[in-house]
């Protein structure tokens, strides 16, 4: 992993699911800044502002916490990420100047760069449209906001990233797509990436936009779980080491539960497994017993055996869930909660009664048919 200084390092509230509220985001700002990490990319998916009503004005009271937030330390920047994508009209000229104003309005609250994201969208445009493609649309949108911006006093970068964003969804979108966009995507914008797959197991290679010549930011899903919510990952960061040469960027998407964020951005420290060791200390966890059950939420290519003593695991999970008193554990209580169950599933020890008390009905129907 490249180190902050060497690489731009930060992180991105970017999931489904939670968003955090302003006092969190200042704390986890707060955290970047002791490690220096430069970005924190303000792009959650229920954050209406930004997504599903993103032409409603900024109200007020958003507009100052905001400014407060990006104010918080000099060192980290606050970027906003702008999500227009699930309906706007790119033939809508009234649409186009909206983006461009929200954007500006943002750089004038106190963020030098902005982010215009287009992913998680349809691959197609809508039958009736002047532009001949997807990707002839989004360049438009782009430039008309990169046009608007580049006019501001205090503005320096356009981050973008585009729908496919990885390789696993290059069949998904329109054919050339990718293509066409890294073609005519202006100069100086940056281009977000989130590797050979949405959730990548390393960066040896960046896949289908290797050799592109321009510098890559990596929107690095890791230790996101929005996908998979009975499921949580803990341990080092894994497959980033090193960066290849193009990756300018490096953003560590989270989770929402803003104490496991904060300690999982010790992955930008310097050492570590010493920052992963004081965070343990200072949230009062035993290390001994986090090293214990760290197999089983290792990180998403983890695949840990089920151990011959997976009574004595299942023992620590649970009492560590029902009597851990630590704040940062108590967000860790359904999946550590979960554990003991998983684990005496795997080593066969049910019946289809304990199955159905503990399984929705319809893993229930499934997991009863397995010998």
């Amino acid at each position: 992993m490249g180190a902050p200084g060497t690489v731009e390092a930060g992180c991105i509230e970017g999931y489904y699911g939670r968003s955090l509220g302003w006092a969190e985001r200042r704390r986890l700002i707060d955290i970047l800044a002791e490690l220096g990490a430069g970005h924190y990319l303000l792009a959650p998916k229920q954050e209406r502002l930004l997504r599903t009503r993103w032409r409603d004005p900024l109200p007020s009271d958003w507009s100052a916490a905001y400014a407060a937030t990006a104010a918080q330390r000099q060192s980290v920047r606050l970027v906003p990420g702008l999500s227009p994508g699930l309906d706007i009209d790119y033939d809508d000229d009234a649409d186009m100047q909206c983006v461009c104003e929200k954007l500006s309005e943002c750089v004038g609250l106190g963020s030098p760069e902005v982010a215009l994201l287009l992913d998680d969208i349809a691959f197609v445009l809508p039958a009736a449209s002047r532009f001949a493609s997807l990707a002839e649309a989004q360049i438009h949108l782009i430039r008309k906001a990169l046009d608007r911006l580049s006019g501001l006093a205090g503005f320096e970068r356009l981050w973008v990233c585009p729908t496919v964003y990885a390789d696993t969804l290059v069949p998904l979108g329109e054919p050339g797509y990718l293509e066409r966009f890294l073609k005519d995507l202006p100069e100086p914008v940056a281009l977000m990436w989130s590797g050979r797959s949405v959730v990548a197991e390393d960066f040896k290679t960046l896949g289908a936009i290797e050799g592109c010549g321009r510098p890559v930011l990596l929107w690095d899903n890791y230790y996101a779980n929005d996908y998979c919510p009975q499921r949580l990952f803990l341990g080092p960061l894994r497959g980033r080491t090193p960066l290849p040469g193009s990756v300018s960027g490096h953003l560590l998407n989270l989770t929402g539960l803003p104490l496991t964020d904060a300690f999982l951005l010790g992955a930008f420290a310097a050492d570590p497994d010493a920052a992963r060791t004081e965070a343990l200390e200072r949230a009062g966890v035993d290390e001994g017993i986090f090293a214990k059950l760290l197999p089983f939420f290792d990180g998403p290519f983890s695949r840990p055996e089920p151990p011959d003593d997976w009574q004595a695991v299942a023992d620590v999970a649970l009492t560590l869930a029902l009597e851990g008193d630590s704040p940062l554990v108590r967000e860790w209580y359904p999946q550590l909660l979960m554990l003991p169950r998983d684990l005496k599933l795997a080593a066969g020890e049910v019946d289809d009664e304990w199955i159905r008390r503990y399984y929705s009905a319809l893993t229930a129907r499934l997991l009863s048919r397995i010998d």
